[in-house]
């Protein structure tokens, strides 16, 4: 009875060796096309990230201005406050969307760190 048991678990063993052993050879078959694949994603994000920034700043621009030339009242002040917050995200955004389409394997790297650290 112990003999089948040891037997049975000594098989165990080694089919998980055998399937460990095929994954990591299709991980690193598979690695570059995914990192590549991951990197297409983040262009894509960080490209869409900045567009929108940048509407919103030149909208919320372009309505201070306009308010300003037509009111002596204070809410073209108002737009102007809210484009500074959109400024700061534009800002934020474009360090991204340079440093993914510059130096993707550095921002590969940064995105790999963030997920080791589960942030």
């Amino acid at each position: 009875m112990e003999k089948t048991i040891e037997t049975k678990f000594i098989q165990i063993i080694e089919d998980l060796q055998a399937g460990i052993a095929k994954a990591s050879e299709v991980a690193a078959v598979e690695l570059s096309d995914i990192a590549q694949s991951y990197v297409v994603y983040g262009r894509a994000k960080h490209t869409t990230e900045l567009a929108i920034c940048l509407l919103i700043l030149i909208g919320g621009a372009w309505a201070a201005k306009r308010f300003a030339k037509t009111s002596e009242n204070i809410s073209w002040i108002l737009y102007a406050f809210a484009t500074v917050p959109t400024g700061l995200c534009t800002i934020a955004a474009l360090r991204d969307f340079l440093l993914v389409w510059t130096a993707p394997k550095v921002w590969l790297l940064q995105e790999l760190a963030k997920l080791a650290k589960g942030v």
